[in-house]
């Protein structure tokens, strides 16, 4: 569009094609949506119950996913209750590959 040449074959060529559809050799009934039947624009009957269908049943998945993962959720804190209450300390990933270290350290040395 920074060239003049081809900025003005380009407005040639949509201008022409505006008068073309102006004076009515186009066939543009279709793009009409005020019409009952158009073929483009039909909706097709039941549709709107199967999108409804598909919503609900895509909501429900979510909703068994979401309390799937609140009862994962709830059984790792009881979990976590139990070993503190038994006096089991959790340890921490760092300190489980320095204890890994160590007994690897103590079977060499042997």
């Amino acid at each position: 569009m920074i060239n003049p040449d081809s900025r003005d074959h380009f407005l040639r060529e949509f201008i022409s094609l505006i008068r073309c559809l102006a004076e009515g050799h186009a066939n543009v009934g279709y793009l009409r949506r005020d019409l009952e039947d158009n073929p483009i624009h039909k909706q097709q009957e039941g549709m709107e119950e199967k999108r409804k269908k598909k919503r609900e049943m895509t909501e429900e998945k979510e909703e068994e996913e979401q309390e799937m993962k609140r009862l994962e959720k709830r059984k790792m804190k009881k979990r976590k209750r139990k070993k503190l209450q038994h006096g089991e300390v959790e340890e921490s990933p760092q300190k489980k590959l320095e204890m890994d270290d160590k007994e690897n350290e103590e079977e060499v040395k042997r």
